[in-house]
């Protein structure tokens, strides 16, 4: 719970799935630059999509 909570709070959805549209391609998402404007680590960021349903797998 405690890691969710920062992930959310670290990453509000609004600014993640804007950050997410982007860092889209077309194809997919440069996750890592993602991560770097959140400034946390490409597993967070990854995380993050899965926690809003916006990311299915690793």
């Amino acid at each position: 719970m405690a890691a969710y909570f920062a992930r959310a709070l670290l990453m509000p959805q609004d600014k993640f799935v804007n950050s997410l549209e982007r860092n889209f391609d077309g194809k997919k998402v440069n996750i890592s630059a993602v991560a770097e404007e959140f400034g946390v680590d490409i597993n967070t960021a990854t995380q993050r999509g899965v926690d809003l349903g916006l990311i299915s797998a690793w």
